[in-house]
């Protein structure tokens, strides 16, 4: 059962949001052609062993990684193509590129809240099947580690 607050009974309105409005930004340039974002998980909390002496586990914030779906671009100079490109090129050095990315949250087009991934690296990239019965596009998933996420309540 969903608690709606009383001027909601009121009015008949909800206050709450879509899952298919937001926007991604890569380095502050907005993402284009995003289908979809999963697994993302910006706080989450372990238990890990306790310091040696003591009887309590003490707790570590968790950073899963999470997966950004989108369509397959053919301008190689879009911010996120770079990125990819970039990434793949790094496999011979061992030092991959670290990007800003925002993801965030709109209702009706507003900005509601903003989460701010930190030295977010590709580390998989995958593809839809290819299939010739198929009128989908192409969708290319990336998943993506990062260092933190800070969480912008009143952007």
């Amino acid at each position: 059962m969903v608690n709606v607050d009383n001027s909601a009974r009121r009015t008949g309105v909800v206050d709450s949001l879509c899952a298919n409005e937001f926007a991604v930004e890569l380095d502050g340039q907005l993402v284009t052609g995003v289908f979809k974002i999963e697994g993302f998980v910006p706080f989450r909390l372990v238990a890990v062993p306790p310091a040696a002496g003591s009887n309590h586990p003490a707790m570590r914030l968790d950073t899963p990684p999470f997966r950004i779906s989108r369509m397959v671009q053919r301008n190689p100079d879009l911010p996120f193509n770079k990125w990819i490109q970039a990434t793949i090129e790094a496999a011979a050095t061992g030092i991959y590129p670290q990007k800003t990315l925002t993801i965030i949250a709109l209702d009706d087009g507003v900005a509601t809240r903003r989460w701010t991934v930190e030295k977010a690296m590709i580390t998989e990239i995958a593809y839809s099947d290819f299939d010739t019965g198929s009128g989908e596009l192409v969708e290319e998933t990336c998943t993506i580690q990062y260092a933190s996420i800070k969480v912008n309540w009143k952007p």
